[in-house]
């Protein structure tokens, strides 16, 4: 490898830390203020048998003010205070009520970008760094990853479109193993794809719910009317 393909590798790796880092900061502040944080973002899962298994793809909104939240997708609904979280599964006709999550929200794209920062780096090398016109990014960064980890994960590689004047990641594709390779992933997973659509964290398009049962639930035990003939399951603990 010369010296100025070394050189552009290396500065491609700080523009891809640091984007990782601010977002996860900007994140932690959101969640520690009285402002409220609107994420909007898409996921598409390929699978390698396409004709058995055909891609999936979901788009999800979440909202967050403090110890409130609400989370909404075509699957799934959760609504969450500071005493009650409530998630609606409409495909299973099937509510459950558990004890609030007071961590934050179970926001799938931040923990897949905190495991990401935490083990990639050390993990994989780049293999490719391009400039790109796309509206949204400048910058495609593909990461291969070792084969110890490979083999451990299913995954060999990551593909990272960056807005580098931003600092933001604005689309992750995580590229599997081929599944003809016998320590591929198992469930046959071909690649998985984050498209960061919105992020605000001022939003004040929305006003949360302070009292999810009351949205939920006529009493404690009955559901409201627009959720009849809905199974209800608690799962709350007792402190």
């Amino acid at each position: 490898m010369n010296i100025i393909l070394i050189k552009v590798n290396a500065q491609c790796m700080e523009q891809l830390k640091s984007a990782f880092s601010k977002m996860m900061k900007d994140s932690k502040n959101i969640n520690a203020g009285d402002n409220m944080s609107y994420t909007n973002y898409t996921v598409k899962v390929v699978y390698n048998d396409s004709t058995n298994h055909p891609a999936v793809v979901s788009t999800i909104e979440i909202w967050q003010q403090k110890k409130l939240i609400e989370i909404k997708s075509t699957e799934m609904e959760v609504y969450q205070d500071e005493k009650d979280a409530f998630m609606v599964l409409p495909s299973k006709k099937l509510i459950t009520r558990a004890n609030a999550v007071m961590r934050g929200a179970p926001d799938k794209l931040n923990t897949v970008l905190g495991s990401m920062q935490d083990s990639l780096f050390k993990n994989a090398k780049i293999s490719s760094c391009i400039d790109s016109k796309v509206k949204g990014y400048d910058k495609i960064i593909m990461l291969d990853v070792n084969e110890r980890t490979s083999g451990t994960t299913g995954i060999s590689r990551y593909i990272y479109y960056v807005n580098t004047t931003e600092l933001f990641i604005k689309k992750i594709k995580i590229i599997y193993k081929n599944d003809s390779d016998e320590s591929s992933e198992p469930n046959g997973l071909s690649s998985v794809e984050y498209v960061i659509n919105q992020v605000d964290y001022s939003y004040k398009g929305k006003k949360l719910n302070e009292n999810v049962q009351k949205k939920i639930m006529k009493t404690d035990k009955l559901l409201a009317d627009k959720y009849s003939g809905y199974q209800f399951v608690d799962n709350r603990t007792k402190n």
